[in-house]
């Protein structure tokens, strides 16, 4: 969601994040360059709207 938001400027941010991934927790990575709690219920909401959505896209498609 984020990468499609920000276009090609994610790009930096997530090479960023995968040189600290042997260093930080997950949930402080995402937080450090993602700006997301994963922590929250809220974050998992969202995801799960997203991927209901993409396949809801999908089916459609296909009928």
């Amino acid at each position: 969601m984020i990468a499609k938001q920000e276009g090609t400027a994610f790009e930096e941010k997530y090479t960023a994040l995968l040189r600290d991934t042997a260093s930080m927790t997950t949930e402080d990575l995402a937080w450090k360059h993602l700006n997301e709690d994963i922590t929250a219920v809220e974050f998992w909401e969202s995801a799960a709207k997203s991927l209901l959505k993409d396949t809801e896209d999908f089916m459609n498609l296909t009928k």
